[in-house]
């Protein structure tokens, strides 16, 4: 082979390579512009409707209270430690909840079981308890808040020993 073949084949070698590298440059200039031009169609035209949908399905924020642990002496024993409270609601609309035997029954009626609200919580009087289980019932809410302040966990398995609301939570509505 002569040099001037060699360089005749050397041409067409880099022309044809100069042909593919200019091809591939518009194939990908053509999608960086598809690209932009979706991003603009999605920024500025619909960006009302984007906001809308974003907007929806935020979550409010709310703060968390961590749990505390138990705080222990170098010899094991407990110095401090956290005790959960809880709040005392009814659920008068429960599928099981017993009428009947929230009015008439002879041990777990409404009068029994105010009776011992009053005596164990100390903020209202046996007939104002019951004037206020009476009104929780009158209006068959699902929340309905039987004392205001919160109990200890201690406080709330002696409540729930109570009349009426030994009963299982569906029956009880506690």
């Amino acid at each position: 082979m002569s040099s001037a073949e060699k360089k005749k084949s050397g041409n067409e070698k880099d022309g044809n390579i100069f042909s593919r590298y200019f091809f591939i440059t518009i194939v990908l200039g053509v999608v960086a512009i598809l690209i932009l031009g979706s991003a603009f169609n999605i920024g500025i035209r619909e960006g009302k409707e984007w906001k809308k949908v974003s907007e929806r399905l935020q979550r409010p924020d709310y703060m968390v209270s961590p749990t505390r642990g138990n705080i222990f002496s170098d010899d094991d024993r407990i110095m401090a430690t956290s005790t959960p409270e809880y709040s005392l609601y009814m659920d008068f609309r429960a599928e099981g909840f017993a009428i009947d035997s929230f009015y008439n029954a002879k041990h777990n009626n409404v009068d029994s079981l105010a009776f011992y609200l009053s005596k164990k919580l100390r903020n209202m009087t046996k007939d104002e308890y019951k004037n206020h289980l009476l009104k929780g019932l009158k209006s068959k809410k699902r929340n309905y808040l039987i004392y205001k302040g919160r109990v200890s966990h201690s406080d709330l398995k002696e409540i729930k020993t109570f009349p009426f609301l030994r009963f299982h939570r569906n029956r009880s509505g506690f």
